[in-house]
């Protein structure tokens, strides 16, 4: 017991000299951990290095002449970027879009150049081009979401300008439609509008239909037993000089004499003599 009590007076200045709260083994851990941070602090870029070339969001970013170029290895219905923008809008006030994409300058770039599929990069001339798509199977899918045909609130694809959509192919089809409606063309009101044009540059066949066609600008006749002519209002189109009209009697009764053009915008089909029973006539109004 003696022995034990001298033990601890010689280590009692020790103890005494120590920081309060703390042991020689904790002393020990704060010199450890001191030099590793030390050491650390060497090694770890400062954190104004590390994000000295990161993208800045809420601020604008110049990356001067150099592509930014970003890669992933995601896998599953995930995207290398996604942006996301949940703010809705209002009167007066339109919902902002998820992400615009500029091009200016003489050089006249492509705004967004998407490629799908192996094989389908590409750097040919793209000049004005809003959008450039290339996919192994499909450039671009447009759709709109809970609408029937014709949509109701929403645009698959819009396309504007002296040609609103253009299809090219070479040996394929330049473009198609598929739907309850496949291609629908509308015009304004004025006279010399088109809906669809089909042309053809030098051989092949302008128009083309397999199946059923109807045509408003078709229809049919009625002259009554007794009389000898029949008077039909314009099908949606007017009726001038030069509008060619085509009858042919689908039943018996009648001969077919002629097709008078009304300035009333109207036509009117006559017989040689009086029907002898109730004619159904079929015309078809071309201009």
């Amino acid at each position: 017991m003696e022995k034990d009590k001298s033990t601890a007076a010689e280590h009692e200045g020790e103890y005494r000299d120590q920081p309060v709260g703390l042991t020689r083994r904790g002393t020990f851990a704060v010199i450890i951990g001191t030099l590793a941070a030390a050491l650390m602090s060497g090694i770890r870029p400062k954190a104004a290095e590390a994000h000295a070339n990161q993208i800045t969001k809420g601020a604008n970013n110049d990356a001067g002449a150099t592509e930014t170029l970003l890669r992933s290895g995601v896998s599953g219905d995930k995207a290398t970027l996604a942006i996301f923008n949940e703010v809705g809008g209002s009167p007066g006030n339109p919902p902002p879009d998820g992400l615009r994409v500029f091009t200016s300058g003489s050089g006249g770039g492509a705004a967004i150049q998407a490629f799908g599929g192996p094989g389908t990069f590409s750097r040919a001339p793209h000049g004005g081009i809003g959008v450039r798509a290339i996919g192994a199977n499909t450039g671009v899918i447009g759709a709109v979401t809970g609408t029937g045909i014709p949509a109701l609130s929403g645009i698959g694809v819009f396309g504007t300008g002296p040609l609103g959509v253009m299809g090219s192919s070479a040996n394929g089809t330049g473009v198609r439609g598929r739907g309850a409606r496949g291609v629908h063309g509308l015009t304004s009101n004025k006279v010399d509008d088109v809906g669809v044009l089909a042309e053809v540059e030098e051989a092949g066949t302008a128009f083309e239909a397999k199946g059923p066609v109807k045509f408003s600008s078709a229809g049919l006749a009625i002259i009554a037993a007794g009389a000898s002519t029949v008077t039909v209002p314009a099908p949606g189109a007017a009726i001038t000089p030069n509008t060619k009209i085509l009858c042919t009697l689908q039943s018996p009764g009648g001969v077919l004499l002629n097709v008078i053009r009304n300035a009333n915008n109207t036509f009117t089909i006559n017989l040689t003599a009086n029907a002898t029973a109730p004619v159904t006539v079929a015309w078809f109004v071309i201009s």
